[in-house]
């Protein structure tokens, strides 16, 4: 067992698949919308410094990113600073400003405007945070910065080379030793937890991986192939941030490759390893960073259960496993047995748009949706297959084939061309359709939605991301479910992306009882249903305005 106390994990995630019929939290809750976060941290008294905003021309077309994702090439080309301010922003940063008014809007009262990102997030909260440490050889002095969406700028922390310490917290990972400039990404538990309290730690693990599923694919536009790494000593870096761990805590370390930086020395790498490969943050000792962020919120509540679930998955000196230790642990369900449905090639050809151009437009579909026409069978297998193929992002903890895959796909029909209503497994060794029950479920989803912000027969299909949450705790102990949602949450991004580029509408909920869903779904041992992906041709009216920041 790789972590201590497998049940806690266990036994909060089966809780959050139960909340609709056991409430999550002790007692009943809303949210203060007027004591609300801010969408942006800002850090007080500090430096910014401006980000460039040029235009996009050197993005590359989403067909264009295709091989490498899946032949995982592990390159990690030279970025110039321009470029990698290109990644801050349609990653992260602000890109339009946009209202739509739909059927179902829950107030009484037009909607006011919201500002458009390119990565999806649960409820529109956008809990992630960036930042930017570096050694010699960018355009700005070494030290820690943070991205600063609402100003497009870096924000510096601390002046000083502290590379080091992250690559003895990575465990001296080779794409670790062979830079000196890392992304650090976090999670500021208030940004989601204001509205959804303990559901939150759910959420924000599937929204970083969203994060990370938008900086893979824009960093292969620009011909960077990164490597995500997710297993380190999270203490460690959550101290050379001066975060408290409860508050806000590193997710993922993604070592980047600047073309006019400093290439790190042998002799550092040696010194790295002897001063800090051991090294553990004492109580009580100060952290390098004390500068404040600003907190719009009056009142910050804390939530003993979900700060207990982060705890659990916490890394001190655990070893990494190897891609060729947990292979066999790697599980499949469904594919091979019923009736199979082929679907056609993928369509690479339809998704020959700019990334820049796609990630301007993504949006989630509320009240768009239109049974007009149904989902053709090429929208559909070029639907699954781009969803699919994103699982074999690169990572410390798989092979250079990109497996072990931790999800699989189920999918609802309930508008395709030429494909029976029905409930399927995605085969996508065969890139086909297993039959799991055929019927009309469109009935069955509606009722097993909570909300309303979505009419079912208006939807053509129902993607189901599921996993094996046992198995993951059996392999990585309690980091496993903060995988297994991490992976979740990148299939997510890259299925909104391909929607997108198809002109398709998509939107990703979890407001469905996942109890009945995975019985519908016939899931079976330790396989659970982790997130929803609506999807589907729109209405050919809307109405929409989208205020463009770039062009």
């Amino acid at each position: 067992m790789l972590s201590h106390e497998k049940e806690i994990c266990r036994d909060y995630a089966e809780a959050v698949f139960a909340r609709f019929r056991q409430p999550l939290d002790a007692f009943p809750f809303e949210p203060d919308w007027q004591d609300q976060p801010s969408r942006f941290k800002l850090y007080q008294h500090v430096t910014r410094f401006p980000l460039p905003m040029e235009k996009l021309a050197d993005t590359r077309t989403i067909t264009s990113i295709v091989p490498g994702i899946t032949q995982q090439r592990r390159e990690v080309n030279a970025l110039s600073f321009n470029e990698l301010s290109t990644l801050f922003l349609l990653a992260h940063g602000l890109l339009n400003r946009r209202i739509s008014i739909t059927w179902n809007m829950s107030g009484k009262t037009i909607p006011d405007a919201l500002y458009g990102r390119g990565t999806a997030s649960g409820g529109g909260l956008y809990p992630a945070e960036m930042y930017w440490c570096h050694g010699p050889g960018a355009s700005i002095l070494p030290g820690i910065y943070h991205y600063d969406p609402a100003h497009h700028a870096l924000e510096r922390l601390q002046l000083g080379d502290r590379t080091d310490r992250i690559r003895a917290a990575v465990f001296h990972h080779p794409a670790a030793l062979n830079t000196n400039q890392f992304l650090l990404i976090t999670a500021n538990f208030w940004k989601n937890a204001f509205k959804y309290r303990n559901f939150g730690y759910h959420i924000v693990n599937q929204d970083i991986g969203a994060l990370i599923g938008s900086l893979n694919m824009i960093g292969l536009s620009l011909q960077a192939d990164l490597q995500t790494l997710l297993w380190f000593q999270d203490e460690e870096l959550n101290h050379l941030l001066g975060l408290e761990t409860g508050v806000e805590s590193v997710f993922a370390v993604i070592p980047i490759v600047l073309s006019s930086q400093v290439s790190p020395s042998s002799t550092a790498k040696i010194a790295s390893k002897g001063s800090y490969q051991m090294e553990s943050i004492s109580e009580g000792q100060m952290p390098l960073i004390t500068r404040k962020s600003w907190q719009r919120s009056k009142v910050v509540k804390r939530f003993p259960r979900m700060e207990a679930v982060h705890r659990a998955t916490l890394l001190t000196h655990a070893p990494r496993p190897l891609p060729s230790d947990t292979l066999m642990h790697e599980t499949g369900m469904g594919e091979g047995h019923g009736e199979f449905v082929p679907l056609p090639s993928p369509a690479l050809d339809s998704l020959d748009r700019s990334i820049g151009e796609v990630i301007q437009q993504r949006h989630s579909s509320f009240g768009h949706f239109s049974s007009q026409r149904p989902l053709s069978r090429s929208e559909l297998g070029t639907l699954l297959f781009f969803a699919a193929i994103a699982r074999g992002y690169a990572t410390d903890l798989k092979s250079t084939d990109g497996t072990p895959y931790f999800t699989q796909l189920m999918v609802f029909i309930n508008h395709a061309e030429g494909i029976e209503p029905g409930i399927y497994h995605y085969d996508w060794r065969r890139h086909g359709l297993v039959v799991v029950r055929k019927g009309d479920y469109t009935a069955f989803l509606q009722q097993s939605y909570a909300l309303h912000n979505y009419n079912m027969r208006e939807i053509a299909v129902v993607i189901a991301i599921i996993g094996d949450l046992y198995q993951m705790l059996e392999v990585y102990g309690n980091r496993g479910y903060r995988l297994l949602n991490v992976e979740t949450g990148l299939v997510a991004q890259s299925t909104y992306v391909a929607a997108t580029t198809l002109k398709l509408g998509c939107g990703a909920v979890l407001g469905f009882d996942h109890l009945a869903m995975n019985e519908a779904l016939q899931l079976t041992k330790g396989f659970r249903s982790l997130l929803f992906l609506l999807a589907g041709p729109e209405r050919f009216h809307k109405a929409r305005f989208d205020a463009r920041f770039l062009y």
